[in-house]
């Protein structure tokens, strides 16, 4: 059977001209009707040098900067349909209109682990996505690699860097893992204010979308072997 994606974790970002006003005002959120009034903190807001940090017990989080603003969400574990940070990403854009936003994308975190078998990540990516040659022999040890594969679609740019790491689990276990970070970046230019939201407001609109063409283009692009290439392709590496 072949591995598939597992994807961890989407964020809306949205860098603006205007200075984020809630860096100064966490509390605005919540009283523009942003984010819902049930939410509670996980845990004391991170608060540091333009930078202020928001995590919530129900697996989301906002992440601000002077001209940038992070709207997070775990997706391991959660049914689509119950995905909370769209809708509030969503409210902030019509609360906040007039912030000159300058560029809006949509990242997705996801990885494919390997458990028992440390080498295979950097092996699939060496072996299956990069050329062989002697550049790949140099050293004391297997080369460390990162791919980025730039995809023009439709409505939007893909972005997908493909690298090897580790993940921690729940309990303290490593798992080796080929990791795939994609950001969707959409062309939000526009001639009115208005007409910039409403292309913001669509992006976000389409994250289903876009979640769908993460995982088809990793599940049956990259992990589904290719009859043309030899058989040691990545998922079968010990």
């Amino acid at each position: 059977m072949n591995p598939t994606v597992e994807a961890r974790e989407i964020n809306f970002i949205l860098g603006t001209q205007e200075t984020q006003p809630i860096l100064a005002n966490p509390k605005m959120l919540e009283y523009s009707g942003v984010v819902p009034g049930e939410w509670k903190l996980a845990q004391t807001p991170i608060k540091a040098d333009n930078l202020l940090s928001l995590e919530f017990e129900n697996r989301t989080g906002i992440v601000v900067q002077p001209h940038l603003i992070a709207f997070q969400e775990i997706i391991k574990g959660k049914s689509i349909d119950t995905m909370q940070i769209p809708d509030v990403t969503s409210k902030y854009v019509m609360a906040m209109p007039n912030l000159g936003y300058q560029q809006m994308f949509t990242k997705i975190i996801g990885h494919v682990p390997y458990i028992g078998k440390p080498l295979a990540p950097v092996r699939y990516i060496n072996q299956t996505l990069l050329t062989s040659g002697e550049w790949m022999e140099f050293g004391k040890a297997e080369v460390e690699s990162a791919v980025i594969f730039r995809y023009r679609l439709e409505t939007s740019t893909l972005h997908l860097t493909v690298n090897q790491g580790t993940y921690r689990t729940g309990d303290e276990e490593i798992i080796p893992i080929v990791a795939f970070f994609a950001e969707f970046h959409h062309d939000i230019s526009a001639e009115t204010t208005a007409e910039i939201q409403q292309k913001i407001l669509q992006a976000i609109e389409s994250w289903q979308i876009n979640f769908k063409i993460y995982t088809d283009l990793i599940n049956q692009k990259f992990l589904t072997p290719d009859k043309n290439q030899k058989k040691t392709h990545g998922f079968s590496f010990n």
